[in-house]
């Protein structure tokens, strides 16, 4: 998967909505964005999304 940078003019408010099955039909699973996630202004809510980052380390 390839970096995805979004950047609306005038936007507030974002909601990510993850697990969505083949047909975006459901939310049947969990999303994952291996990396970073910034929000620079506004909001973001964020259903069924994990958010891992490479160097976080789980002991």
């Amino acid at each position: 998967m390839r970096p995805i940078d979004v950047r609306p003019e005038n936007v507030t408010s974002v909601k990510l909505m993850g697990g969505q099955n083949g047909a975006y039909s459901a939310q049947t699973g969990l999303s994952t964005i291996n990396g970073k996630l910034t929000v620079g202004n506004g909001s973001l809510v964020a259903d069924r999304v994990v958010i891992r980052c490479p160097a976080w380390r789980v002991v």
